[in-house]
């Protein structure tokens, strides 16, 4: 997808939230939070949040009722900073991983 493209699809409101979790429900929070409708990225972060979710929704009140009725109710979750994404600059979906793992944490190409 292109930058600007957002708008042509049925999924018009674009969100990113930062979850923190309660002690010990990583394990079980997490994995139940990654299989929800709606959510297309899941990760366990470092720093202010434990995760870092990214959801596409048809409406504004479809995310009403994402934040309400089903992340509101995943055992665990503490807290939630919600940011709606206005204009997506880039998507890559295209990238690949590195053939070969960097040797002595330099790239291949770096001289010195």
């Amino acid at each position: 997808m292109k930058a600007g493209t957002k708008q042509k699809l049925v999924y018009k409101t674009d969100v990113i939230i930062g979850i923190r979790l309660g002690p010990g429900h990583r394990t079980t929070a997490g994995p139940r939070i990654a299989c929800l409708d709606n959510v297309v990225y899941a990760g366990y972060t470092t720093g202010r949040f434990d995760m870092i979710i990214e959801e596409l929704f048809e409406s504004e009140d479809q995310l009403f009722s994402f934040l309400s009725n089903t992340l509101g109710k995943v055992p665990g979750v503490l807290d939630t900073e919600i940011f709606g994404v206005l204009r997506t600059l880039k998507i890559n979906y295209d990238w690949k991983l590195p053939t070969e793992p960097r040797k002595g944490g330099r790239d291949a190409n770096t001289r010195g």
